[in-house]
């Protein structure tokens, strides 16, 4: 769409250890920016924190206590998260207010 915002250096340098090259490397070229006429959009993990703060706050996952990051999200508002720990392993749906952490969830994630 090309509204979007560049990844910096410190994104880079402060998610080089967190995340796999492969997303890195499409930081690089596209940055944080909408595609599909803007169905779906790489996001600024920073950036998002607090909406992924909020969802998770007092949220049991099956997983272990760990720092989740919003790598997209589509239109409608689905948040595909990256944990620390877990890799690609949540969906955010928020107009089902809940989320997904089933393996067709996450068909298609890029893994490390």
């Amino acid at each position: 769409m090309g509204v979007g915002q560049q990844a910096s250096e410190q994104h880079l340098e402060r998610f080089k250890e967190v995340l796999p090259a492969s997303v890195l490397q499409l930081w690089r070229r596209f940055g944080f920016d909408g595609f599909g006429q803007g169905r779906w959009w790489f996001t600024d993990p920073l950036e998002w924190q607090p909406v992924v703060d909020a969802w998770l706050e007092d949220t049991e996952v099956p997983f272990p206590e760990q720092k989740w990051w919003c790598l997209s999200r589509s239109a409608m508002g689905d948040m595909e998260l990256w944990g620390e720990v877990s890799g690609p392993a949540l969906t955010i749906t928020p107009t089902l207010a809940g989320y997904d952490h089933t393996p067709e969830a996450q068909a298609g994630c890029p893994t490390r």
